[in-house]
């Protein structure tokens, strides 16, 4: 049961192939959302897809790289084209390394923090293409 209709709104989850994620792209869907997964693979997204068609929910998916330059920006894009706007981003930040967190590296925290300098960019592109 929702709280909150989501009627109607489109709605891009990032990192929803598995875990929270995927179940913040399960709510949404199941209060009415035209929703887009995302994963880092096609293969990922693809399996997700399956499992949550099984459940009787109808979701978008498109794979894109949140750790490269220019993923989150052409994320945005595509969920534009295939939702025909945007109402709504769910950032889902990526899990943290393993390991302790004295033992974790400059770069694997780099990692981490790339998803969010590009995610501005992709908020700025789905901003223009709202309504």
């Amino acid at each position: 049961m929702c709280n909150t209709s989501l009627e109607g709104m489109r709605v891009l989850v990032t990192a929803s192939t598995r875990g929270i994620g995927r179940g913040i792209a399960r709510a949404a869907a199941k209060c009415g959302a035209h929703v887009a997964i995302n994963g880092r693979s096609w293969d990922s997204v693809e399996r997700a897809l399956e499992e949550l068609e099984a459940e009787g929910l109808r979701l978008q998916g498109i794979p894109a790289d949140l750790s490269v330059t220019g993923g989150a920006a052409r994320l945005v894009g595509e969920a534009i084209k295939v939702l025909r706007g945007l109402d709504g981003l769910v950032y889902v930040p990526p899990p943290p390394p393993s390991g302790g967190f004295l033992e974790v590296g400059i770069e694997q925290w780099r990692l981490l923090q790339a998803p969010h300098r590009g995610c501005s960019g992709g908020r700025e592109r789905g901003y223009k293409h709202h309504g």
